[in-house]
């Protein structure tokens, strides 16, 4: 399958269902991923375990609700949306790594959050993450998947 949609506008995720049949990136659960704003360079990075367009759709409904003044709380990309008026491209995000497990997988979203040019995630978002490993970080050249 993978040999079929193999093209620069879609990477497919060896991920198989029950089925045996891969996956999108959408479709993808237990990764670390990235989407970009439409109007500037910003970006923000996550971690889910559920499928990746679940979260998404998450993703978008916090930012209109805080559109509408009913924000629960105010995310990254939320408070970036409404001090310029700006949209996050929330059809198209991009696996970054893939991680079944939690501990990794928030490991995993800190480091592509301190490697990642024009980030807006908040820095409470790396936390967890030692000077020390801050240090070795950016001192290895980590290979971002293709945009």
């Amino acid at each position: 399958m993978s040999h079929i949609l193999r093209d620069e506008d879609t990477r497919v995720v060896k991920y198989c269902t029950k089925t045996g049949q891969t996956l999108s990136d959408n479709l993808t659960p237990n990764c670390v991923y990235k989407f970009e704003c439409n109007n500037c360079s910003a970006r923000y990075v996550g971690q889910t375990k559920q499928l990746l367009q679940n979260r998404m759709r998450g993703q978008k409904s916090d930012c209109d609700l805080a559109r509408k003044n009913k924000s629960k709380k105010p995310i990254a990309t939320v408070l970036h949306a409404l001090k310029y008026n700006y949209e996050f491209d929330y059809e198209n995000p991009k696996v970054l790594a893939l991680e079944p497990n939690l501990n990794r997988r928030l490991f995993k979203e800190m480091i592509f959050i301190n490697k990642i040019q024009n980030c807006v995630n908040s820095k409470v978002d790396t936390r967890g993450l030692s000077a020390i490993y801050s240090n070795i970080i950016d001192q290895i050249n980590i290979r971002f998947p293709p945009d």
